[in-house]
């Protein structure tokens, strides 16, 4: 275990510490699929006028080595998946 505000160098841009890792977060981040991005989805019947997400950080089912708070993939605000979440966060001060 570590304490809440250990690490802080690791900070995102926004002040957030030890986002990377357990689930995929939803982020208020709306964006536009590339046409790979298209592809992986399309088993989900969704277009590019569909509405899509960022989600960020990395979840378990993702390399931990790789996960920064930074990491950033588009996916369809209709997507479901155990490794997605998202994080209820307030300033500590």
């Amino acid at each position: 275990a570590m304490a809440v505000d250990s690490m802080p160098e690791s900070a995102t841009p926004e002040g957030l510490l030890h986002v990377a890792g357990n689930v995929w977060e939803w982020t208020r981040d709306p964006q536009k699929p590339s046409a790979e991005v298209l592809r992986v989805f399309q088993a989900l019947k969704v277009s590019e006028s569909d509405s899509w997400m960022a989600i960020r950080g990395g979840g378990y089912d993702f390399d931990i080595r790789a996960a920064a708070g930074y990491e950033k993939n588009t996916v369809p605000a209709i997507m479901k998946s155990p490794s997605v979440g998202f994080r209820c966060a307030k300033d500590a001060r």
